[in-house]
């Protein structure tokens, strides 16, 4: 007889309700997670309008303030998915055309020890411009740290390789020159 017994059966549905709730709890796990991406992602496209404080002037960091909300958000995702913010960074400077949030979440991620080790692959394909990395190193030091940690040296120092000779030049204007002299 390969029937079960009533006890047998009793015994199957613990043991599968038993798996039941421990993925329950994973799914929620992920909804939450899906959710705060989103949020993230609400956040980042709105971020445009949002002009009035941009990342390093005083008073970027109110507790009501978009880009604080952008950073407590990027900091619990990326203990989940730690490429996911700079997957946005790339979406956000190449499809939406947002420079400053984009090197907002570049210099975040610099900031983040478990985004870190991504760090440069995802950063040449995010700065396309050298006012952009001059941006990412700039809002580095003004919101997080005055000294640029080494993985963040090395992108940028990855991505000046990159840059033409026309490109430097463009963004070498005569006031950042120091070989000019002016007459008296």
């Amino acid at each position: 007889d390969l029937r079960l017994s009533e006890e047998e059966e009793k015994q199957m549905l613990y043991v599968d309700e038993g798996f039941g709730e421990f993925d329950s709890t994973s799914d929620r796990d992920a909804e939450l997670l899906a959710e705060k991406k989103y949020t993230l992602l609400k956040f980042v496209c709105s971020s445009l309008l949002h002009k009035n404080f941009l990342p390093g002037q005083k008073g970027w960091k109110t507790s009501v303030h978009l880009w604080t909300s952008i950073q407590d958000l990027g900091t619990d995702i990326t203990l989940s998915d730690p490429e996911f913010l700079l997957k946005v960074a790339v979406y956000t400077r190449q499809e939406l055309n947002i420079r400053i949030t984009a090197n907002f979440l570049l210099a975040l991620a610099a900031y983040l020890p478990n985004s870190k080790p991504h760090l440069r692959r995802y950063f040449c394909s995010a700065v396309r411009l050298p006012s952009d990395w001059l941006e990412v190193t700039r809002v580095y030091s003004q919101c997080f740290s005055t000294s640029l940690p080494s993985c963040l040296k090395k992108a940028l120092a990855d991505k000046f390789k990159q840059f033409s000779e026309y490109q430097l030049a463009k963004y070498n204007t005569r006031k950042h020159r120091c070989k000019h002299s002016k007459k008296k």
